[in-house]
């Protein structure tokens, strides 16, 4: 039953061929593996002008500064705007707290936690925001040099 499965998902994932069976003994499918990798290091190494296809060439990413330049700045200013916007929404929910703290209903015990909660709110959104603005400005003068 199991042989018929294995032929069927053969037949469906031509890919699954490539992988060795689950009946094979560990240290064989460890063996081809290893080899290789060992053999290939130093052809590619001792070529020189051999170069990996999954990498970019050091004279590729010498060539283009600017887009890594403009990937950088892009991702600050990404990373800027979401710091910003975590900060407000934190603001947002420590003005609510206060607000509710400051309510004539509330009792003595939860007008200590919403106070301590308020004040916990208030500073991560001033940490947040400062390090979305220390963020954003490099980004924008990385995203303006040019």
């Amino acid at each position: 039953m199991a042989e018929k499965r294995v032929k069927f998902l053969s037949s469906r994932y031509p890919d699954a061929e490539a992988k060795p069976a689950p009946a094979e003994k560990p240290s064989e499918v460890a063996a081809p593996h290893a080899q290789p990798a060992s053999v290939a290091m130093p052809a590619a190494v001792g070529a020189g002008s051999v170069q990996s296809s999954e990498t970019p060439s050091d004279g590729a990413a010498a060539a283009n500064p600017a887009g890594k330049r403009r990937a950088l700045a892009i991702g600050l200013l990404a990373s800027g705007g979401s710091a910003l916007a975590i900060s407000l929404g934190l603001g947002a929910g420590a003005l609510g707290v206060w607000s509710e703290a400051g309510s004539p209903d509330t009792y003595f015990d939860r007008w200590q936690n919403f106070n301590a909660t308020g004040q916990s709110l208030s500073s991560a959104s001033g940490v947040f925001g400062a390090v979305g603005i220390a963020l954003l400005v490099p980004g924008a003068a990385l995203l303006k040099a040019k």
